[in-house]
């Protein structure tokens, strides 16, 4: 890897480091961070602004600490091997409180994709902080639940915002009428769901065309395959060149890593990179992969700040004559923990 790579592993993993809750009140990561969260100050009195990342969802939102509600919330859809994530709904007003609040229901394509998220105020070391739990199924991860813990009631001393800290907190400055609308919206005492905008609505209709093209049924893998469609008519010019024709492509698996590059059909060599997603900040490369996938195949180190550990990828044929990716991997990333392969998994196969 270069100094590049590694450098900017380094400072991704510093800035999980700094945005990984909950935290302590003497600002120490616990030991089991739920979430990924940065936080926004606004100019209007008992409010704060803050992006949450968990599993595969993120939410955008405003908290209006006083009347105890979230203010626009938006709720998006993280994708494997999809770089923008894809609003499912958007909330004008959703009020908080120690119950259990109102489900929030997404349902597209008759139950391709459907699920439910609520939100509301639970104690932790103490304190009082804003919890989400969801249920959901999702084609490329089947079915998932959880209640994750995504930010403080307030930003204070209590949740380790000391003074120093909230001054490093960006601020934004809003208008005399942004502030009445989200005046409004806080003393609503009913769950307000806004209709989705129609570029949000193609956006989601693009979102089911990538999964039924790309994820692989009854698997966890999101494969893109990219070939260069002159391949036959260009035979005769390939082999006077010397050249040989390669399969492109990129695939994401165990939810977090992608691998992206090329392999030779006659040699079967590999020429990739291996990628972790980390929420919000993007696509981190962690290694490179150069090699054959015969034989015992190609083995690599991953040693970053980000991650470190080990990956074997290899190739056999299979029934039908075509090849098999397989892989076999034990990685810990940071914040994720230890990604392990169940012995070789399969990942896909090549069109030869």
């Amino acid at each position: 890897m270069t100094d590049r790579d590694n450098s900017f592993s380094t400072a991704v993993a510093s800035w999980i480091d700094e945005n990984s809750w909950p935290r302590s009140a003497s600002n120490v990561m616990a030991d089991e961070p739920q979430s990924i969260s940065v936080f926004t100050r606004y100019w209007f009195p008992n409010s704060y602004g803050f992006r949450s990342a968990f599993r595969f969802f993120e939410v955008q939102v405003t908290h209006a600490t006083t009347s105890g509600s979230l203010i626009d919330l938006e709720i998006r859809l993280v994708v494997p091997g999809k770089s923008e994530s894809t609003t499912l709904m958007v909330v004008d007003s959703y009020p908080l409180s120690t119950a259990e609040g109102q489900p929030l229901t997404f349902n597209l394509d008759d139950g391709y994709i459907r699920g439910t998220l609520s939100f509301k105020y639970k104690n932790y070391n103490g304190r009082q902080d804003i919890f989400v739990t969801y249920s959901a199924h999702l084609p490329y991860a089947g079915d998932l639940e959880d209640t994750v813990n995504i930010a403080p009631a307030r930003l204070d001393e209590a949740a380790g915002f000391t003074a120093e800290r909230l001054k490093a907190i960006p601020t934004l400055t809003v208008s005399d009428s942004e502030l009445k609308l989200v005046e409004e919206k806080a003393r609503s005492e009913q769950v307000v769901i806004r209709a989705l905008a129609p570029e949000k609505v193609y956006q989601q209709s693009l979102l089911l065309k990538f999964l039924r093209d790309f994820v692989i049924p009854d698997e966890d893998n999101v494969v893109i395959e990219t070939y260069y469609t002159s391949y036959r008519t260009r035979t005769n010019a390939l082999s006077a060149s010397g050249e040989s024709e390669q399969w492109q492509g990129s695939i994401s698996f165990f939810s977090i890593l992608e691998l992206v590059g090329s392999v030779d059909p006659t040699s079967f060599t590999i020429s990739a990179v291996l990628y972790a997603r980390i929420p919000i900040a993007g696509r981190v490369r962690i290694t490179g992969i150069e090699g054959s996938l015969l034989g015992e195949g190609v083995s690599v180190d991953v040693n970053v700040q980000l991650a470190h550990g080990k990956a074997t990828f290899t190739a056999s044929q299979n029934s039908s004559g075509k090849h098999d990716i397989f892989v076999e991997a034990s990685v810990t990333i940071k914040f994720y923990g230890t990604i392990s392969s169940s012995g070789k998994d399969r990942l896909f196969t090549l069109p030869f």
